[in-house]
């Protein structure tokens, strides 16, 4: 159940910058494997809005990259079968002989290899999950800023290593949530904490457009990332759905209230010696203190009717 965070938006709107910088609730569970960062960075997104409240039911559902290779083999049998010959023009002779064939058979099998999932499956399953997600390759920087001037936390894939050597190289890739910009800088939640680090914009260009010592054009490694399992340079992921936008255009409205409020109460310092407006201004005052006291009660309230409507 969405809470009412009144007080702290009233805040946040006067304090804040422009919306180019958003930050995301904490979270309490970190990723604990190698292969998690999309679960994790998922379970961080939603967390945020209240759609998501466990980390370990977050991984269940999404679970693991699935690829599907295929496997030749030659399979090696002997079989009998019926040989006759003619001896004559009324006769002919037939007999039993055994025959090794050889045939190749080609068999796909899934398998899990311990690494998360791609922008494709990660979105599907992020839907599956009921918020609707959008996942988009060879983003650029503009597409970036504009989901985050919509306060929309972007989940993006980049590279932090590499591993193998030259055309055997490969990328180790990984799930982050970018929640901001400036002129020099992204900003970003990685899945061990709860800081919002930033980063240089060319060393994030580089590591997200894989490029940061792996030969990405003529790996074979790359061909097959790319054509067998959808995994493209710039991927991000975004929500799409009725319930954020709806959660986004409530905590707007409020903030804009709480501007206009700060205004009128910046206009009015300037005519504070005036009696009649010193005790308008204390009476305002007032009720500002008891709506945010009715915010306290309002959500202890929320808290307590929660086991009552978690009851079938």
């Amino acid at each position: 159940m969405r809470k009412l965070v009144l007080s702290g938006l009233l805040l946040q709107a006067v304090t804040a910058n422009a919306a180019t910088t958003n930050t995301l609730k904490p979270v309490w569970d970190f990723q604990t494997d190698s292969w998690s960062c999309g679960v994790h960075s998922t379970y961080r997104s939603l967390n945020h809005y209240d759609l998501a409240t466990s980390y370990g039911n977050m991984k269940d559902f999404i679970g693991q990259q699935e690829f599907k290779y295929n496997i030749t083999k030659e399979i090696t049998e002997r079989v009998k079968s019926k040989v006759c010959k003619r001896l004559g023009p009324l006769k002919h002779f037939c007999e039993e002989v055994t025959k090794v064939v050889t045939r190749v058979t080609t068999v796909k099998i899934p398998m899990r290899i311990g690494i998360g999932r791609g922008p494709h499956q990660l979105a599907g399953k992020i839907t599956d999950f009921g918020v609707r997600s959008i996942p988009k390759e060879k983003a650029s920087f503009a597409d970036l800023e504009r989901l985050i001037d919509q306060k929309k936390p972007v989940l993006t894939l980049l590279q932090i290593d590499v591993e193998g050597w030259e055309l055997l190289s490969f990328p180790k890739l990984h799930w982050v949530v970018v929640t901001g910009y400036d002129a020099n800088n992204i900003y970003y939640y990685d899945t061990d904490s709860n800081e919002q680090v930033s980063i240089e914009r060319g060393e994030f260009y580089q590591q997200w457009d894989w490029n940061n010592g792996w030969n990405k054009r003529n790996s074979p490694v790359n061909l097959h990332l790319t054509r067998n399992e959808g995994i493209e340079i710039r991927s991000i992921i975004y929500f799409d759905d009725e319930k954020i936008d709806r959660i986004l255009m409530l905590e707007q409205m409020e903030a804009s209230a709480a501007q206009r409020l700060a205004q009128a109460f910046a206009e009015l310092e300037g005519h504070l010696e005036n009696p009649k407006v010193f005790d308008v201004t204390r009476k305002v005052q007032e009720v500002a203190q008891l709506h945010g006291s009715l915010d306290i009660q309002v959500n202890q309230f929320l808290d307590s009717l929660d086991p009552v409507l978690s009851e079938p």
